[in-house]
């Protein structure tokens, strides 16, 4: 479809050159007759084109809606996880970096919260990569309930992530409350699911130096 758009428009520009050729020589001398000839057939042609493009080679709406779908997946898959859908770490990059300019600004402290998945191996057991990547999956449910829309939620590595709570400007961000909130829903997630399904995560906090040059990168390299 798209080489039939370019094969007419250099139809439309060889037509259209020729048009104005033939309407500057008819101003010194009269056409020939097969001047003459071509020249309505130019002039006819070009008339006919805008139509016959609306109808046979105009990106319908379907087209037009499946191709940016597929632009948004492109951009999306940059800055996203594919199997939690939380920001990757580019994602997390991009937009912490964001925060902590608004943090900055407000003059509001701020932090990163660190939660790293624990498995308990004991002798003799088998990797289960499907139980793996559905405990990664609970890990990333419950840091999306627990936390706000607002806030940023990164899976930083295979079993590694990141949360940086969004600053408000009425008020600061309890740390102490954050991190109640993870364990209680840790918690209720283990009390619902049984031994079988337990997780269980070391979680660290890093306050955030606004006068550091180096503290971002330091923290989330």
């Amino acid at each position: 479809m798209a080489t039939h758009r370019f094969l007419l428009l250099v139809t439309i520009s060889i037509l259209l050159a020729e048009t104005i050729v033939f309407m500057f020589l008819s101003r010194y001398r009269p056409l020939a007759i097969i001047e003459e000839l071509l020249f309505s057939v130019s002039v006819v042609t070009l008339i006919i084109s805008p139509i016959f493009y609306y109808l046979f080679l105009k990106p319908t709406g379907e087209v037009t809606a499946e191709r940016n779908e597929a632009l948004k997946k492109m951009q999306s898959s940059s800055i996203t996880d594919s199997l939690t859908g939380l920001y990757n770490r580019n994602g997390f990059h991009t937009m912490v970096k964001q925060h902590l300019k608004l943090s900055k600004r407000l003059k509001k402290k701020s932090f990163l919260l660190n939660a790293r998945m624990v498995n308990g191996i004991t002798p003799g057991y088998i990797p289960n990569p499907k139980k793996k990547d559905n405990d990664v999956i609970a890990v990333a449910n419950i840091l999306r309930t627990t936390y706000r829309k607002s806030d940023v939620i990164a899976r930083m590595g295979e079993q590694s992530f990141a949360v940086c709570p969004a600053v408000s400007p009425d008020k600061e961000t309890n740390i102490t409350v954050c991190l109640e909130r993870l364990h209680s829903s840790i918690d209720t997630y283990n009390g619902e699911n049984g031994k079988n399904s337990k997780l269980s995560l070391n979680i660290g906090i890093s306050p955030i130096d606004h006068h550091s040059t180096t503290f971002f990168d330091d923290t989330l390299s």
